[in-house]
């Protein structure tokens, strides 16, 4: 099945002509001309997830399809999690958790057994109700998350809240309130007016670049400012439990920085000036490698620093 036609034709049963129409185009362009549909639905608003019989496929608009497909062999203990207010599907693959957001309506109902008929496994599938985080005297703040996601295993969310009920670790909740697993040790957090410049610090700069940044270092963004919207962001480093580290990148206006401020890291600002990073030149080439994919820096840029980090 490679045409957009007859996508739309083995789409329509199951969502109808006209999100069949909207939505066969970009699939028409993914699907593997073996690859076959054999179930679709609704998961968040007008947003459809695609069953063929070698992935499944989540829908982020009409037109737009994120993340990557995940091919059906590798995913393990699909589900539906109810909490108090929200549902999600929930699955294991490869070594994260991804958790997708979806409607409490009958027809995103219908369509999630019908899943998990294919997907699930039936003997784990009676999750509950998990209860909703109680953030109530917590140190918290909401986070716009552009940059990351990946990393804390909801794919198809950007809002998050970051919590903290013991210094120097955080949690995380999806949609304000949804649990998700892991506690993160906090090694610090940076903010800049330019994203470019924000994640060239984290990476390689003098702000975070050889010491990961301090939490010191946020108030000494802070100066005079213009009237307009405002564009900076906090980069902020996470260690996990094993160790290893990694950086969300989030919106950051002057509400959102007094509120990470009030957050305790892990280390101090001191002892965080001692943290070296070790990494390889290989290691410095792949993450610039990844902000030009990104757009973040420039052919010319990378190129520069690719030499530098070589020492050609």
């Amino acid at each position: 099945m490679s045409s957009a036609k007859e996508v739309k034709a083995a789409l329509k049963p199951f969502v109808g002509s006209l999100i069949a129409f909207n939505n066969s185009e970009p699939l028409s362009k993914i699907l593997q001309d073996d690859e076959k549909i054999e179930l679709a639905g609704f998961g968040k608003g007008n947003n459809i997830i695609v069953l063929s019989d070698q992935r499944i496929i989540f829908f982020e608009g009409a037109f737009r399809i994120k993340p990557e497909p995940y091919e059906r062999n590798k995913i393990v203990n699909f589900h539906t999690e109810r909490t108090a207010k929200h549902d999600y599907f929930k699955f294991n693959y490869e070594n994260s958790n991804i958790v997708y957001p979806i409607d409490r309506k009958k027809k995103v109902t219908e369509f999630a057994v019908e899943l998990e008929k294919v997907l699930g496994d039936i003997e784990n599938n009676d999750h509950g109700v998990k209860e909703n985080v109680n953030l109530k005297g917590k140190i918290c703040v909401g986070l716009e998350i552009i940059n990351g996601t990946d990393q804390l295993g909801f794919h198809a969310q950007m809002w998050y809240t970051m919590y903290q009920e013991a210094s120097g670790e955080v949690k995380f909740a999806a949609d304000s309130k949804f649990p998700i697993d892991g506690t993160f040790k906090l090694i610090g957090y940076d903010r800049t007016e330019n994203f470019k410049q924000s994640i060239s610090n984290v990476i390689g700069g003098a702000a975070l670049g050889r010491i990961y940044g301090t939490a010191g270092a946020i108030t000494g963004a802070l100066a005079a400012r213009g009237t307009g919207k405002d564009l900076s962001t906090a980069s902020i480093l996470l260690q996990r439990e094993n160790g290893e580290r990694f950086i969300l990148i989030a919106k950051c206006n002057q509400k959102t920085l007094e509120q990470l401020q009030a957050f305790i890291p892990a280390v101090t600002e001191n002892e965080i000036k001692h943290i070296e990073i070790a990494t390889s030149p290989a290691d410095e080439i792949k993450k610039y490698k990844e902000l030009l994919d990104m757009g973040a820096i420039t052919q010319e840029e990378f190129d520069a620093k690719k030499k530098q980090l070589l020492g050609i």
